[in-house]
């Protein structure tokens, strides 16, 4: 069998940040998305707009749901946000929130749904595998972000620490899980030990 691959939003080779419907968009570097059950729009990181952008399904219309810049601010929606390379999205429905992967900036965003206020309850800011409770706690190119079905756990995957972190939502608890920091494919009993290659993505779970 085979399908068919068509251009729903933006036009290859022409990058920007105009909102606008279907072909008229543009994006620069589109990475993680995520698309509530709940709601239409499709949400998605433009990464190097350092934006995330809402898409309506159907329809293509693309709108900047929050972000402004590249920088590092909460505000909300458009107004005073700024991200650094925002890669990737979960959708927490139960607790009307997003969490966003703020790349450069080491930290896990958290916007509320609807609203768009953007907070930063996870990471201190500094490059690191650091355990530890909201801003305590340190990461290091956080790539990828998935959540459980029941919206209680976030997992989060580290490229170049090779690591995976697990971050109790109502706590803000984060604690590496799996790898031991050094980049391979070895199996352990104890999976801290355990030896991943840059894991970039996890199932996503929505709810």
């Amino acid at each position: 069998s085979s399908a068919a691959v068509t251009t729903f939003a933006g036009t290859a080779g022409s990058t920007g940040t105009t909102d606008a419907t279907g072909a008229a968009a543009r994006f620069n570097q589109p990475w993680g998305s995520v698309f509530p059950v709940s709601t239409t729009p499709l949400f998605l990181c433009d990464r190097n707009n350092h934006r995330i952008r809402a898409v309506t399904t159907p329809g293509a219309a693309v709108t900047t749901w929050a972000g402004t810049s590249q920088g590092f601010a909460d505000g909300t929606g458009t107004t005073g946000v700024t991200s650094s390379f925002p890669v990737d999205a979960a959708h927490d429905a139960p607790h009307a929130a997003r969490f966003i992967v703020d790349n450069y900036n080491f930290r896990i965003r958290k916007a509320t749904v609807p609203g768009a206020v953007v907070t930063s309850p996870l990471g201190s800011g500094t490059r690191a595998v650091l355990d530890g409770v909201g801003t305590s706690a340190r990461f290091h190119y956080v790539e990828s972000i998935a959540i459980d079905s029941s919206s209680t756990v976030l997992f989060a995957g580290e490229i170049t620490a090779n690591t995976v972190r697990r971050i109790v939502i109502a706590s803000l608890t984060v604690t590496t899980i799996i790898g031991s920091g050094t980049g391979g494919m070895t199996s352990s009993s104890d999976p801290l030990t355990a030896q991943v290659a840059s894991p970039i993505s996890e199932t996503h779970t929505l709810t």
